[in-house]
């Protein structure tokens, strides 16, 4: 399987076990997600999960941390793909919510 669709099932059954009440397997499996993700130089990819570990990180009441997630994954959605786009709303959006 080659590597982006790995880290997209990675990323998907991590969505999938903190919608299932896994929080710990969800992050790991989302770091995991990350960790791959970086071999493969995508940083729209790195984004989307990096706004996913801060989307979790928002709903367990870990703000600070999901803050600093979503503010790297808005760094790299900006480096790639510029400015407003789908991306960039969902995570600046998702930022929002952790800096309130």
């Amino acid at each position: 399987m080659c590597a982006v669709k790995v880290v997209g099932e990675l990323n998907r059954n991590g969505m999938k076990a903190y919608e299932a009440g896994d929080v710990s397997g969800a992050e790991f499996l989302l770091h995991q997600a990350l960790l791959r993700a970086r071999g493969t130089k995508s940083a729209v990819l790195e984004a989307k999960i990096l706004n996913n570990i801060g989307l979790i990180e928002i709903l367990t009441g870990r703000k600070e941390s999901a803050a600093s997630h979503l503010r790297a994954a808005l760094e790299k959605v900006r480096a790639r793909v510029g400015g407003e786009n789908k991306l960039h709303s969902v995570v600046r959006n998702n930022l929002e919510r952790a800096l309130s």
